[in-house]
């Protein structure tokens, strides 16, 4: 199974500690962590990553510019934006996308029944 490279722009004085703890419960997510935005958008210019996470602390304006340079750059990257503290919803959502990506990145079966009666 392929990890799913996420890239995560954080407000340095957000708490990570519920979403790594949520993190850490997808063997096949690998999450690198960016707190000042400006190496974050240097990273949208130099980094290849599947999903861009951002944490909805960080100011609108910032939030705005890395929204549109991940459209532009990595428009095949999936984009999320997180409460950080919301646990219940990082939960939810990080299982929907690493269910997708699971079925993304895993052989399909095609099975032919050969019984003319059915």
């Amino acid at each position: 199974m392929k990890i799913l490279n996420a890239y995560a722009i954080v407000d340095p004085t957000t708490d990570l500690a519920v979403f790594k703890k949520i993190a850490a419960d997808f063997a096949d997510l690998s999450v690198t962590y960016e707190h000042v935005t400006e190496n974050a958008i240097s990273a949208l210019n130099h980094k290849n990553f599947d999903l861009l996470i951002i944490d909805k602390a960080i100011p609108r304006a910032d939030y705005n510019k890395l929204h549109k340079l991940a459209d532009i750059l990595h428009a095949d990257a999936a984009l999320v934006a997180f409460i950080m503290s919301d646990e219940d919803f990082i939960r939810y959502k990080l299982a929907g996308l690493m269910a997708k990506w699971t079925d993304a990145h895993s052989e399909s079966q095609t099975r032919f029944f050969d019984n003319p009666e059915m």
